[in-house]
């Protein structure tokens, strides 16, 4: 009985130094979105709690199950760089984010140009006022919708 008493010592702290590689996941805050009147779940949105940028999201069709499921991945100053799609009954999908900034001579940003690997170009224009406050941002998507934003 001694002896196996000791193998399981031995055994232990190998154990628990293998285990120490693994890394942990990341800690999210769960949004769900449920229909009121089926009382059925529509979206999940999962957001980061480190620095709060949305991580996850599924969507769930009538029955509940999962529609689609995407992930997103930032760069070290926030900009989104990748997603990655799975639809149900579909191949999985990744598109890259490449994401220039321009600024003026004073350092504010004035336009951000972001091209996805699947042909999707979003610039962005920003405007300042006397004091330079943001004053205004304009978003044009492939050059034919446009989002206006005044502040």
């Amino acid at each position: 009985m001694k002896n196996k008493f000791r193998a399981v010592l031995i055994l232990v702290p190998i154990f628990l130094t293998g285990c120490s590689a693994i890394e942990e996941p990341e800690q999210t805050k769960t949004y769900l979105i449920v229909d009121q009147t089926s009382n059925k779940a529509i979206n999940a949105y999962d957001y980061s709690l480190d620095d709060n940028t949305l991580v996850r999201t599924i969507s769930y069709d009538e029955r509940e199950q999962i529609k689609k499921h995407v992930t997103y991945e930032y760069d070290n100053n926030g900009n989104l760089i990748k997603t990655v799609e799975k639809a149900a009954g579909a191949p999985e999908k990744t598109v890259t984010y490449i994401t220039d900034d321009f600024y003026d001579d004073r350092g504010y940003l004035i336009k951000t140009v972001r091209t996805s690997s699947d042909g999707d170009l979003v610039e962005t224009y920003y405007g300042y006022d006397e004091n330079n406050f943001l004053r205004g941002v304009v978003e044009q998507v492939n050059q034919s919708s446009t989002l206006m934003k005044d502040y």
